[in-house]
């Protein structure tokens, strides 16, 4: 992790945002350990093969 964000800081990038599933107790687990917070937040999404007429 520490390289990765090491080579996001060099190119610039001032932020880092997840989405993860709110029932993936062991990924969540992992990045509350090396310094991210879980923020509050509203994912929206829609599947578009709904709208694709046949």
């Amino acid at each position: 992790m520490r390289v990765a964000q090491d080579s996001l800081v060099k190119l610039g990038c001032p932020k880092v945002n997840l989405q993860v599933r709110s029932i993936n107790i062991g990924v969540i687990a992992f990045f509350r350990a090396v310094g991210y917070e879980v923020k509050e937040r509203v994912g929206m999404a829609t599947r578009l093969a709904s709208y694709i007429e046949k």
